[in-house]
């Protein structure tokens, strides 16, 4: 088995030789080639992807956030920011900044590109691929930890349902690699890891931020001692 992480997919969903193009300049994760991209092609990817045992990680936050016409210096006052780097912010900003303001760049078509990466899901949704949770941070604008978060909203946009969205951060993966019962699952035997929430994540997605503590082995970190722990982070960086 492998993890398909979507990277350049959009080469799948059409063919560069009648299209009278060069595959290998496809732009960002295969924006430019968004015009190009015919949806009806979404279901034959699908089939490909459950024959070959594949398992996504989509990364959908990714494209979300640091794709997104969404202006740097409004994701970058955004609460998480402060526990990054002056130096990784002004990377991000510098990357974003370069990244929309390109000739090939436009909001209509980042819409457009969205809307196909969301089909996708859909398609692969119904047809029962295996969802593993995973947003690559850090990455521009995706801050460890609550980038995990945004990744649960965006996929959730996405159409993918709450409970679908647990599993794959939780039973998923431990299935896919072959470790069932070892990790993700509160079983007797398996690695004592796990997040107390104070609300029902199955009734909203975003309950899953509500954290209580997280249990790590045989340690118990509760909200107020991880709160002072990032508050530790963000004023070694405000210095």
């Amino acid at each position: 088995m492998e993890i398909f992480k979507y990277k350049n997919f959009l080469l799948n969903l059409w063919h560069p030789a009648a299209a009278n193009v060069d595959p290998t300049k496809n732009g960002f994760f295969g924006y430019d080639f968004t015009d190009l991209a015919e949806e009806a092609l979404i279901d034959g990817l699908v089939e490909k992807t459950l024959q070959n045992k594949v398992g996504i990680v989509a990364t959908q936050s990714l494209f979300t956030r640091w794709f997104s016409p969404e202006a740097p210096a409004q994701l970058g006052n955004q609460l998480e920011m402060k526990y990054m780097s002056p130096k990784t912010l002004y990377t991000w900003r510098q990357s974003k900044s370069k990244l929309i303001s390109s000739e090939t760049y436009s909001s209509e078509k980042w819409k457009k590109y969205i809307h196909i990466r969301q089909q996708l899901l859909k398609a692969m949704d119904k047809k029962g691929v295996t969802f593993l949770l995973g947003s690559n941070a850090p990455q521009v604008y995706n801050v460890p930890g609550f980038s995990i978060h945004r990744e649960l909203e965006s996929m959730w946009d996405a159409g993918i349902a709450n409970y679908k969205l647990l599993q794959a951060g939780t039973s998923n993966p431990a299935t896919f690699f072959g470790e069932t019962g070892k990790y993700g699952t509160i079983v007797e035997g398996a690695a004592a890891d796990f997040i107390l929430l104070n609300a029902n994540p199955l009734v909203d997605i975003g309950h899953a931020k509500d954290i209580a503590g997280v249990m790590v082995g045989k340690t118990w970190l509760p909200k107020k001692e991880i709160d002072r722990r990032l508050a530790e982070i963000a004023l070694s960086y405000a210095k």
